[in-house]
């Protein structure tokens, strides 16, 4: 039997994410965050590191600090050692990702050059 190591996460960019090459491949390193409620109401913050690779990566060059997004990925662990001794990491591997409409699309956001704009692609009169 396989260990399937897929997982579905949504949440708030912490900050715009931003690319950078990485022996020959382009990798993007970003955090999400979501809130949730404990048992008193307050309010508890919970952060995600997550990393995204090649072309992932590049689209995401466009989201900005606060979008919602919408990962589905996988869990890896990693070790390694520091001057301060043995570190650890837990993180998301992004293996697709998009913007959530959940509370309407993102108004704010500018066409991408070159491309249509919505309004442009929607008939002006009605086709029967």
């Amino acid at each position: 039997m396989g260990f399937d190591n897929t997982m579905a996460l949504s949440g708030n960019l912490t900050k715009d994410p931003e690319i950078r090459d990485a022996g020959g491949s382009k990798v993007c390193n970003f955090r999400i965050a979501w809130n949730s409620k404990d048992k008193n109401g307050q309010s508890v913050g919970h952060f995600f590191d997550c990393v995204a690779w090649n072309e992932l990566a590049e689209n995401m060059t466009s989201w900005r600090k606060g979008d919602r997004v919408i990962l589905h990925g996988r869990l890896t662990y990693s070790e390694w050692e520091s001057d301060d001794g043995k570190r650890s990491a837990t993180r998301i591997t992004v293996e697709d990702a998009g913007l959530s409409v959940k509370w309407g699309p993102n108004t704010n956001r500018p066409s991408q050059p070159g491309s249509p704009d919505v309004l442009d692609r929607v008939p002006s009169e009605e086709p029967f």
